[in-house]
Formats: structure tokens, C-alpha cells, sequence
């Protein structure tokens, strides 16, 4: 038993308390959105905080390390998004609330896959958004979480009672003199913030389910707020851990597999309300056992129509490489990922889309390699980093060569480095090359120190650049302890650089007398 607790923190311990976290302010707002019959309002919000960052990622951004300006595009569509809804809500509806919603939901969701066509990996970003990847979460991302969380929960606190009453009486708190629309915009921006930071840990669906179904469970149950509550995160936490673990065991994606769990766990709930309503009567399970008993035959009966010779995928995706179609190329590109054991098939296919004239067709292939880690592919990337013009495909480059890990592109990366004029990819291959380096590098890495030497003294080039420029060099370099600002760091290099020597198993270049 301890063993299996000590297992469940290392795995699934962070996972569990983000889904805690999220939970412990969903549920609570589950209850509004109920009370407001606007139930596809998260799904519309997490969509359209979803197609922010499609936007973002248009923009050059990077959704993995640029978490600030993608989140602020995230946050900016969401409160665009809060504004329309609270405008819209009136007193005597000729069209229902809730069917804006939901266009606004199907435009934000059809707006996504347009921009996700437009770059290479856009479905794999829009599938790990709708999805989530709360199975990588990492400390620093829970502690954003929960600080967002508490903050807004906190506001939530304060104003219970004037939401509260909107929610339930809107014509009341009207008469009562409450300015509904601007409640109601502070209600769904309050609400958009959190789904922005809840969208990018647990996905689109998942902070749905957490929102509705605890929150429509309780409803069955309870009156009161407080009691409904504490039926929410008990009902919320209980599926969360067993959606981790089942995830866990059966090496599936826990996002979706929660949500599964929670609409499972809710027909059963509602199965048995049913029963005992009916006080268990025979006539009544009958007729649930017959429901029961029509289901399995017609899940039995797909079963039997199944075909025979399953399709092969992998030849599929292979005949769309082939196509000449940059978008059925890109599709072939996201299927061979899930086929590494057959890289021989594929990767005579993959490697000439480096030179496509499409951009996106060959950022594709690029990640394709570095995700697979396909060492043939080192030459042909080496020379696509030398003749790529655009500076997304030769970052991908880099990241591709960095995954690899074969010390033979540390050459090459050193040269372009000292060729590249944009600071932050010279930091991004200088680090590369040092990172990559091995025994009879020194004069290769003397170049990569120069670039990144070259960024540090740079006063036009973006502070980050220059700031991780030096982090990169102080990573690999023993410098004077007195060297502390930049200006000196980079006199001393110039000083020292010929008398350092790279010492392999430290990783770093050191003078002669620290010895090897």
C-alpha cells in the first residue's frame, strides 16, 4: 500500500492536485452557469481562449516557451469574448442566450482549425489544447495555476452574494437597481481568466466537465449551496483520481479519460436517482435491465460489422506524402509520428519536404525528424540550416539537431551562429552546439562563444537575448568570478579564449591547470 502511494505521488501527484485546484473554483461556477441556463458558456469561452493561442502561435509565438505574450493574446480574445456575452443578455429574448453561445462556440471552434492549417503541428497544438496535457504538469505550472485560481476564487468570495443573485434572479436584482450587464461582464471576465489558465493545463473538455457535470450531479441531490458544494468536489475529486490512475494503467490520455469517467459516473448517478425515485419498484428495473440488455446488442452488433482487413494507416499516410499536397503532406507528417518502428518507410519520404517550397511543409518535416530522433537525417538538416531563409524553420532546425543529440552537427551549428543575425537564435545554437559537444570540439565552441559573446554586448538586441546569451556562456565557460556584468565577461573572454580548453566531462571550457 505505501509502495502503491509513493507510486501514485512520483506519477500522478501534481496531475491530481491541478485537477484539485481547478476544481475546488469550477465547481462553484458550475452552479452559476446552471443557475443561468448557459451551460455551453465555458465551452465557448475555453474555445475561444483556445483560438487565442492559435493566434498567438501565428504570430511567431511559441506556446511552450513564450507562456506570457500567448497567454495575454489568450486573455485578450476571452475578455472580447466576455464582452459579447454580457451585451447580448436581455431581459426578453426573442432569440435564446444560449444559442449566441453557441455560434459564438462553433465560429471560435472552426476559426481554430483554420489557423491550425496554417503552420506546421497547428492540429497537434489545437488537439493538446482541446485535450490538455495535465499528465506534464510541472511545479512551476501548478503554482501559476493555483495562484490564479485563489485570486479569482477570492473575487468570487467577495461578490457571492450580487452574483449569486443575478444567477438565480436576474429580474429581481434588476428591479433592485443592480446593473446587470456590467455584473454580468465582470462575471464572465472573472470567468475567462480562469478558463484561460485551466484551458492551457486541462484542455477544453476537461475544464467542461469539471465546470457541468459535478455541478448538474449536485443539483439532482441538494438545495443549498454550501451542501452542493461539497458534494461537487468530493464528486470532482474522487473522478479525478480515478481517471489519473486509469490513465496510468492503461497508458491512455488522462484528459480525455476523465472526462469519459465523469459522464460514466453521471448516467450511473443518474440510473440509480431513477430507481430510488421509483423506490426500486420491478416494473422499472425491468425496464432499465431492457435498456441495459438493447444496448449491449446493438454495441455487440457494430462489433460484428467490423472489418475484416483493417486499414493501413501507415500506408494511407504514406500515399499523402506522396500527393505533392502540402495540407495531405502535413497530415502524413502527424501520422508517421505514430510509427517510429517504421521509420525505414517513411523517412525517404520526409527528408526531401526539407527543401519544399512550402514553409510549413518543411517546418513539418523538421519536427518530424527531431521528434523521432532520426540520426540519418543529420546531414540533410545540417544543410537545410544553412540554406533555410526563415527564422521559425531554422529554430526548428536547431531544436530538431538539439533532440538528436549526434555530436557531428556541432560544426555546423557553431558556423551558423556566428552567421545569424538574429540574437535569440545565436543564443538558441550556440547553446545547441555546447550542449552537443564532445572531445576535439575546442575550436568549434570558441566560435559559438564569440556569437554568444558577440549578443551579450550587443545593446540593440532584445534583453532576453542578451541575458540568456550570458546565462549560456557562464553554463559552459569557468569565467573570472570578477567578471560580473557583461561588459567584463566579455573582456575577459577575449583575453582567455585561446588558453581555455574544452573539457568534455565537465562540459565546459577551463584553464589547463583545473585539469581534465
Amino acid at each position: 500500500m505505501l509502495d502503491y502511494l509513493a507510486q501514485l505521488k512520483d506519477i500522478n501527484g501534481q496531475p491530481l492536485l491541478a485537477c484539485l485546484v481547478v476544481a475546488g473554483v469550477l465547481v462553484y461556477l458550475g452552479m452559476h452557469v446552471i443557475e443561468r441556463k448557459v451551460i455551453f458558456v465555458d465551452l465557448a469561452l475555453a474555445q475561444i481562449a483556445a483560438f487565442g493561442v492559435m493566434w498567438a502561435i501565428l504570430m511567431g509565438y511559441d506556446h511552450e516557451n513564450d507562456t506570457l505574450p500567448v497567454t495575454l493574446y489568450s486573455l485578450a480574445f476571452t475578455a472580447l469574448g466576455a464582452l459579447v456575452f454580457s451585451v447580448t443578455r436581455t431581459r426578453h429574448e426573442r432569440v435564446p442566450h444560449e444559442a449566441l453561445i453557441g455560434i459564438i462556440y462553433v465560429a471560435a471552434s472552426a476559426g481554430g482549425l483554420v489557423l491550425a492549417d496554417r503552420f506546421a503541428l497547428g492540429t497537434e497544438a489545437l488537439k493538446e489544447l482541446i485535450a490538455g496535457r495535465v499528465a506534464l504538469v510541472t511545479p512551476g505550472i501548478l503554482e501559476k495555476l493555483a495562484i490564479t485560481c485563489a485570486l479569482v476564487g477570492a473575487v468570487f468570495v467577495v461578490l457571492h452574494r450580487r452574483l449569486m443573485r443575478i444567477s438565480t434572479d436576474p429580474a429581481g436584482a434588476e428591479a433592485a437597481g443592480m446593473f446587470l450587464r456590467g455584473w454580468d461582464f465582470v462575471f464572465y471576465l472573472l470567468f475567462g481568466v480562469l478558463i484561460t489558465q485551466c484551458v492551457s493545463v486541462l484542455g477544453v473538455l476537461p475544464v467542461f466537465a469539471y465546470l457541468v457535470i459535478p455541478a448538474v450531479a449536485a443539483a439532482f441531490l441538494f438545495e443549498g449551496v454550501r451542501a452542493r458544494l461539497i458534494f461537487g468536489w468530493a464528486f470532482a475529486g474522487v473522478i479525478s483520481l480515478v481517471g489519473l490512475e486509469t490513465a496510468r494503467v492503461s497508458q491512455l490520455d488522462p484528459g480525455p479519460t476523465i472526462v469519459c469517467l465523469f459522464a460514466a459516473a453521471l448516467v450511473v448517478f443518474g440510473v440509480w436517482l431513477f430507481l430510488r425515485a421509483r423506490r426500486f419498484a420491478p416494473r422499472i428495473l425491468l425496464r432499465v435491465g431492457g435498456f441495459a440488455v438493447l444496448f449491449a446488442v446493438f454495441l455487440t452488433g457494430t462489433l460484428a460489422f467490423r472489418k475484416s482487413a483493417p486499414t493501413d494507416e501507415l500506408a494511407t499516410a504514406i500515399g499523402f506524402a506522396r500527393s505533392g499536397d502540402p495540407t495531405q503532406q502535413r497530415r502524413a507528417m502527424a501520422s508517421f509520428r505514430r510509427f517510429p518502428d517504421a521509420q525505414g518507410r517513411w523517412f525517404p519520404l520526409v527528408v526531401p519536404m526539407l527543401a519544399d517550397s512550402d514553409r510549413v511543409a518543411r517546418d513539418a518535416a523538421v519536427g518530424l525528424l527531431g521528434d523521432t530522433r532520426a540520426r540519418a537525417a543529420v546531414p540533410a538538416l545540417i544543410e537545410r540550416l544553412a540554406a533555410e531563409t526563415d527564422d521559425d524553420v531554422r529554430e526548428g532546425v536547431v531544436r530538431a539537431l538539439r533532440a538528436i543529440g549526434d555530436p557531428s552537427a556541432v560544426h555546423a551549428l557553431a558556423v551558423a551562429a556566428s552567421r545569424e543575425r538574429e540574437p535569440d537564435l545565436v543564443v538558441a545554437m550556440g547553446a545547441a552546439a555546447f550542449e552537443l559537444a564532445g572531445a576535439g570540439h575546442d575550436a568549434d565552441l570558441r566560435q559559438a562563444a564569440d556569437a554568444l559573446v558577440k549578443v551579450m554586448s550587443d545593446a540593440d538586441a532584445p534583453h532576453a537575448a542578451r541575458r540568456d546569451a550570458g546565462d549560456a556562456l557562464r553554463a559552459h565557460v569557468e569565467l573570472d568570478p570578477a567578471s560580473h556584468d557583461d561588459a567584463a565577461v566579455a573582456t575577459w573572454w577575449h583575453g582567455h579564449r585561446d588558453q581555455l580548453v574544452w573539457q568534455p566531462a565537465r562540459h565546459r571550457f577551463a584553464a589547463p591547470a583545473t585539469g581534465g
